[in-house]
């Protein structure tokens, strides 16, 4: 979508999520469906919401910004460069995901007008937001060095044991080739090369991010409950069993220690909500913490009018606006 209205100049560019295919059976499954090849993929939705909403009454700071909606099919977070195609069960499969992120910014600076911008934001929600964390140096190193830039990872501030899930994406980034794409660098060069996949991680590639960040994520989100911290509770119940409420509490912390650590340019809103889709959903202008909304904190902050750049909820219940 064009940008209009005085938003000609700036550009929102969304990065879909959908989740990692970290096997060749899971990826040829992938291949059939609109995470997997662009035959059947599904036009993009009208009326997008949250962030990319272009409605002024919903989205006053950003709905007249051009907008570009970046579709998932690749199944590791945009990442993936293997050079050759592997063949499975007699499909050719491709794993080259940064490959179609580099074309498709090529082509939007190249044709599109994105070489025109003032500002631009990379933001993406889930897998998406893996993928911004990852990718944000990158593409900024792309746009001419005028450009403000600004990365916005929304629900991916994912926080596993690394001795549980190492063996997990040591395994994916190697049938991925997730480790050979566009150099990480400040990332890359902070571990040894055995430790390289750490990178892939959001819990530490968050701290490692050069380009100015906002990170956007729910406290006790619930992707993050069911499938990090074993808990199938998303209602205010889960705090009155003391084993859930102790689990819930140590990751608040440990998210609190991850945020701590951004340096001092960057932003944080960690609200006490389970929602996952706080960028694409009503909950970016109707959650409220601490008196402002999710598109209010981000604004003060890319506007340089926040006093409070980082918040995380004290509240150690769910926020009720939630």
């Amino acid at each position: 979508m064009r940008g209009f209205s005085g938003g000609e100049d700036k550009w929102r560019i969304f990065l879909e999520g959908g989740g990692y295919c970290e096997s060749l059976a899971r990826c040829y499954a992938h291949s059939f469906t609109e995470f997997g090849t662009s035959r059947v993929l599904r036009p993009v939705p009208a009326g997008l919401g949250g962030f990319l909403s272009n409605n002024p009454d919903l989205n006053p700071e950003f709905y007249n910004w051009n907008t570009v909606f970046i579709h998932y099919c690749d199944g590791s977070s945009f990442t993936g460069n293997k050079p050759e195609p592997v063949t499975y069960r007699g499909r050719t499969l491709y794993f080259r995901g940064s490959r179609i992120l580099d074309a498709i910014l090529n082509e939007l600076l190249e044709n599109r007008g994105l070489q025109n911008a003032e500002r631009v934001i990379l933001a993406g929600n889930s897998a998406g937001g893996m993928a911004v964390f990852r990718h944000a140096d990158h593409v900024r190193s792309m746009l001419p060095p005028r450009v403000q830039f600004a990365a916005l990872p929304g629900s991916a501030l994912f926080a596993w044991d690394p001795s549980l899930i190492e063996r997990f994406i040591v395994r994916h980034a190697t049938l991925h080739g997730m480790l050979d794409g566009p150099d990480f660098p400040a990332c890359t060069g902070a571990y040894p090369q055995s430790e390289r996949w750490k990178c892939l991680l959001p819990q530490f590639a968050v701290t490692q991010v050069q380009s100015p960040m906002f990170v956007l994520h729910s406290a006790y989100d619930s992707w993050v409950l069911r499938n990090i911290l074993g808990i199938d509770c998303l209602t205010q119940a889960c705090f009155d069993v003391r084993w859930r409420w102790t689990t819930l509490q140590l990751h608040r912390y440990k998210l609190w220690g991850l945020i701590v650590r951004l340096s001092a340019g960057q932003g944080a809103y960690i609200p006490s909500c389970t929602d996952h889709f706080l960028l694409e959903s009503t909950a970016w202008n109707r959650l409220n913490m601490n008196g402002r909304t999710p598109m209010e904190a981000f604004a003060d902050w890319l506007y340089g009018r926040s006093t409070r750049p980082k918040e995380i909820e004290s509240n150690t219940n769910l926020n009720p606006t939630c």
